[in-house]
């Protein structure tokens, strides 16, 4: 279980490297571009696959006491077709590592910085809509509380390996229309987030659940492309009418 833990914490891509993660093996990582928004580390941010017209942002919030270089290359591979913005936590854990926890103003302060940060460089390059909120185990209760404090500022939604709950009433007035719950099979988030999106989808909701295989509280080399499918689903443009 030790070992398991490690795998998320240590970072998905020192363990495995570049190649692993790719989806298709073929097509070579996005370079990531570095941004300085104030913070004692920098963003990541990785530009579309084609350029040309505006992409949607997606920003990925990483797990406890990581940083963003550790966990974003598995999200990678799943959206080219979208500027993909990693930010680090706003508090410190130990030497060099980030959490996203604590007052939600300070949370959405990092994520807001970050996100100028990423206009400031690349203006109408990134479409005003949809944006998508993805978080990682602590990074997804936070990516959670972040969207229902900021009522239309993402549109899309996507909670992996957290035991959270969210009510439909309280999807509709934070103007989520679209959420994705992702689980390894073995994690214990797995079954409640199962049925947060059977729930939700009954309730009306454009909801689904994505199993990540037979994995815990870790990625994998399977992960990356396993993600592509949910994430797909979660940035592209039809919804549900």
């Amino acid at each position: 279980m030790r070992r398991r833990v490690l795998i998320s914490l240590l970072g998905v891509a020192n363990l495995l490297g570049a190649g692993a993660l790719s989806a298709d093996p073929d097509e070579p990582a996005r370079p990531s571009e570095r941004l300085d928004f104030g913070s004692r580390r920098p963003a990541l941010l990785h530009a579309p696959r084609k350029p040309g017209q505006p992409a949607p942002l997606v920003v990925f919030l990483h797990g406890m006491c990581a940083l963003p270089e550790y966990e974003c290359p598995v999200f990678e591979p799943g959206t080219r077709s979208a500027w993909l913005l990693c930010p680090p936590g706003p508090v410190a854990c130990g030497a060099s590592g980030a959490m996203w926890t604590g007052d939600a103003n300070k949370l959405i302060k990092a994520i807001t910085a970050s996100s100028e940060a990423a206009s400031a460089e690349h203006g109408a390059a990134i479409a005003a809509e949809p944006r998508t909120l993805i978080g990682y185990s602590m990074g997804a209760t936070a990516a959670l509380r972040i969207a229902l404090k900021q009522p239309g500022t993402f549109q899309r939604l996507m909670i992996v390996n957290a035991s959270v709950s969210v009510s439909a009433a309280d999807l509709r007035r934070a103007q989520v229309t679209r959420i994705a719950f992702v689980a390894g099979e073995r994690d214990r988030s797995a079954g409640k987030l199962k049925q947060s999106a059977q729930r939700l989808a009954k309730a009306g909701l454009d909801a689904q659940f994505f199993a990540l295989a037979k994995t815990g509280h870790y990625f994998d080399a399977r992960s990356a492309g396993l993600l592509t499918v949910p994430l797909t689903w979660l940035v592209s443009a039809k919804t549900r009418p």
